[in-house]
């Protein structure tokens, strides 16, 4: 499953609509569509967003995992986590 795929199998999970998902994000629902159908790529602050409002993580959404589940701050190295925590 690609970026795409995933992104519209966990809002659809969700049993929501693009327009829902558009304006949580202020966005148009023609970007979320356009993101959905493959057609554009999300920016990373986006991805971000994304992973956060649908509660899985980037790896997931990106294919590089089949876990969903964010993965759990204590088991990241210290210098992941202090990396997370600089925002």
């Amino acid at each position: 499953m690609n970026l795409a795929s995933r992104l519209r199998e966990r809002r659809e999970r969700r049993n929501l609509k693009n327009s829902q998902v558009a304006l949580y994000l202020g966005l148009s629902t023609a970007h979320i569509s356009n993101i959905e159908n493959g057609n554009r790529e999300p920016s990373l602050d986006l991805l971000v967003k994304l992973a956060g409002y649908y509660r899985c993580s980037i790896d997931y959404l990106l294919g590089m995992t089949d876990d969903p589940r964010p993965a759990n701050k204590q088991a990241l190295s210290e210098p992941a986590v202090d990396a997370v925590n600089l925002k």
